[in-house]
């Protein structure tokens, strides 16, 4: 999976150095990307995006006959937490899944701030002899959720119009790299407290809330 990510990452990319921007749909898009090729003149540029594609293309075949598997023998015991992560735009059937069992029980998590501490989405605090130092060890947490809630702000946009137009409107105030930190964040809070309430996601109250 980061293997397929990180090809898409550089489709996106190389279209950004050559200032031109196509977004995550058009990559994704299995019907038309094949056409991204003929976008860019360069006919090395064009070669490494057909490879690029080839990997994409091969890879998801290969992927869907693990997911098979995996939906095949996965035994769902918490079927509301499950339902409840598929309304947060952007998660699918096995992303729900990923997120499901390596939470377990989110109420071993005291707040929202340590949860998203234990995803790696915001830096980890390091004591020594009872006060606090700069740095953190960032290897602390879960990996894998890291990875999952970081795929959400890939896939969100493109069915999300409202946290799509509020993802560009932050980009536009910082920087893309601080403006997709924020979007972990506020994912990380927002699944925090819809599994904690119960609740459904809700997209305005994900825009409205202030991260601090």
């Amino acid at each position: 999976m980061i293997i397929r990510a990180e090809a898409y990452a550089h489709i996106q990319t190389t279209f950004r150095q050559h200032c031109m921007n196509i977004s995550p749909k058009e990559v994704k898009d299995k019907e038309t990307r094949g056409e991204l090729v003929t976008k860019i003149a360069n006919p090395q540029i064009q070669s490494n995006i057909a490879m690029d594609l080839d990997v994409i293309d091969f890879l998801e075949v290969k992927l869907n006959l693990v997911e098979r598997e995996i939906r095949a023998k996965a035994k769902l015991q918490d079927r509301t937490t499950h339902n409840l992560l598929l309304t947060v735009p952007g998660v699918g059937d096995m992303m729900s899944l990923v997120i499901l069992y390596e939470i377990g029980d989110i109420n071993r998590f005291e707040s929202p701030q340590k949860f998203s501490s234990y995803c790696r989405l915001v830096k980890c605090e390091r004591i020594s002899a009872g006060k606090k130092t700069k740095g953190g060890n960032p290897k602390i947490g879960n990996p894998y959720l890291k990875w999952a809630i970081g795929e959400i702000i890939i896939h969100a946009p493109t069915t999300s119009p409202v946290i799509n137009s509020f993802y560009e409107r932050l980009i536009q105030r910082v920087d893309k790299k601080k403006a997709m930190s924020i979007m972990n964040h506020k994912f990380g809070v927002a699944i925090y407290y819809m599994l904690k309430n119960k609740e459904v996601f809700d997209e305005n109250r994900f825009i409205q809330t202030e991260m601090k």
